[in-house]
């Protein structure tokens, strides 16, 4: 009830801002009430989905076999009554770990920018049943990397549609640049940039995407054949990683469930990457930190909430930093 109650006042606060946006073009100020509330409620629709809970059932299961599978005792007790296959995990209040675990993320997203994409075009953007899209353009290309798309990761975007004509964009400025950089709200007249931002749409969604007349038919039949091949069929895996840290480098090794990033190749009109970020070196870590400043203020927030200091949906206590 507590936390039903909590996500009632983010979405009816959410609710204002965004017809504000919408009606009147009147975009938040960065570090404001209204600000921090729009990044909450963008992170309850990235995990307050079935597709989310999917996720969350898969990856439990995958690093409980993997666990199981390293333990001779466990399995000298399974082996004649099933195999590591037969297991499965369903997660009793799947919900409410996703929506705590999106409330504690909070100080992680803080640093990043975000527009709104204006579409001027005469296709609307679609949206899903799994609307808020997490991407990252920086590191498409880099394949040995699943995973790109946590929210500490350099290069991060998130887009998520609030109408047919008006997309959030929340992205990493020491990556990107959008449009000029004095304007809140970024028009985007390129058809092909609008359908791949549909197309991220039919890439996530679990079982239903949404559109009003502004897309015929035969426009979304087109859009579905071009990118359901692209959807994952499976939503984690379990990554091996050897340690790279000092004398322990090639004898440590760690492994951790990781989801599977959305890959279109995508390139959109008015985005683009920062020449100073294409000269970035990647090394072999498994995730590069966008901000490392981020990590310790996470790490703080988290003390704090185990000590009941502050909700992990509280927006209080959070003032300007120096990212």
């Amino acid at each position: 009830m507590r936390l039903e109650n909590a996500l009632s006042v983010i979405e009816w606060a959410t609710a204002t801002i965004l017809s504000e946006i919408i009606n009147n073009r009147k975009v938040p100020k960065r570090i404001t009430t209204d600000h921090t509330t729009l990044k909450l409620y963008v992170l309850s629709q990235i995990v307050r989905t079935e597709h989310a809970e999917k996720e969350a059932n898969e990856v439990a299961t995958k690093l409980l076999r993997f666990v199981l599978s390293k333990d001779e005792k466990a399995q000298s007790v399974i082996k004649d009554k099933f195999t590591l296959d037969d297991i499965k995990i369903k997660l009793t209040r799947p919900m409410n770990l996703l929506l705590s675990t999106a409330g504690q993320s909070l100080p992680l997203v803080m640093d990043l920018n975000y527009k709104v994409l204006h579409n001027t075009t005469s296709v609307g953007f679609i949206t899903s049943d799994n609307p808020a899209v997490k991407y990252n353009q920086f590191c498409e290309g880099n394949k040995k990397w699943v995973y790109n798309t946590g929210f500490a990761i350099k290069g991060l975007q998130i887009f998520l549609p609030i109408s047919p004509k008006y997309c959030l964009l929340f992205y990493d400025d020491k990556v990107y640049k959008v449009g000029n950089r004095r304007d809140d709200i970024i028009p985007i007249a390129d058809k092909k940039s609008i359908d791949q931002i549909n197309g991220l749409q039919v890439v996530n969604c679990f079982n239903n995407i949404y559109y009003d007349k502004s897309c015929p038919d035969p426009y979304i039949y087109n859009l579905i054949r071009a990118y359901v091949p692209l959807r994952k069929k499976k939503k984690a895996i379990l990554k091996e990683y050897p340690s790279i840290d000092g004398a322990s480098a090639g004898t440590l090794k760690s492994y951790v469930p990781r989801h599977f990033d959305n890959r279109i190749n995508l390139q959109i009109a008015n985005i683009r990457v920062l020449t100073s970020a294409k000269g970035f070196v990647m090394d072999n870590r498994a995730v590069t930190v966008r901000n490392k400043k981020l990590i310790a203020v996470h790490d703080e927030f988290l003390k704090n909430v185990k000590k009941a200091f502050m909700s992990p949906l509280s927006s209080r206590n959070f003032s300007p930093i120096n990212l």
